[in-house]
């Protein structure tokens, strides 16, 4: 599920949120391990989008939605392999080993955020973040058994992830729960760097998991 592990820098990650929750600062997702698609940008780490064209590019600085979730207190534990440039919604990449779907070796895991939803699935983190453009969150989800949003344009700051015009980076996980509380760290305030996100609504009052299991009526 991963192109890169960040075991190192996970654990010093975790020591910081320790140190953190001790003096009573820490986020709401502390401790929490996620994993990132390979084409959002974690400073000092490679960011590929799984492409050899990139094998050797190291980020420069933290996509927004890592700084957000940095601040939150979240550990990095790794980034998820993808089909090349997010260009397959089956799981296909003829450069990376790629898994296969959670639940049936013989079946594809959807794409492009592959390792992503195979990594959510099969529990090696409780939510991931991936980037749809024409399905590449929903998909992978829906034939991985697991959860997933693409949500409203503008609603998630774009920046530093390379997802091209038409990406919209949204959260993995377990349940729609899981979904409400990363989506209440990544987007709960414009971003600068976007301006696309100074036109979305602010935030629903109570949080985005105020009305879970409220229905859809009327």
């Amino acid at each position: 599920a991963f192109v890169t592990v960040l075991e190192d820098s996970a654990l010093r990650q975790a020591e910081a949120v320790d140190r953190a929750v001790a003096e009573g600062k820490g986020g709401r997702l502390a401790g929490v391990p996620i994993a990132l698609k390979d084409n959002i940008q974690i400073a000092g780490e490679r960011t590929t989008c799984s492409s050899k064209i990139l094998d050797g590019y190291v980020s420069p600085y933290d996509a927004t939605v890592t700084e957000r979730l940095r601040a939150a207190g979240a550990v990095f534990i790794g980034k998820t392999v993808m089909t090349e440039w997010g260009m397959s919604p089956l799981g296909q990449n003829a450069h990376y080993r790629m898994p296969t779907n959670a639940h049936h070796a013989e079946r594809c895991p959807g794409g492009s955020s592959s390792g992503s939803a195979v990594g959510v699935a099969l529990g090696l983190s409780p939510f991931s973040i991936g980037t749809d453009g024409g399905g590449s969150v929903r998909i992978p989800a829906a034939l991985n058994g697991i959860f997933s949003i693409k949500p409203t344009f503008g609603r998630v700051s774009r920046n530093g992830s390379l997802s091209g015009s038409v990406g919209h980076i949204g959260p993995l996980g377990a349940s729609p729960a899981d979904l409400a509380v990363v989506l209440d760290a990544i987007a709960s305030e414009p971003d600068p760097l976007d301006e696309l996100t100074s036109l979305a609504a602010p935030p629903p009052q109570g949080g985005f998991g105020a009305r879970l299991g409220a229905g859809v009526r009327p």
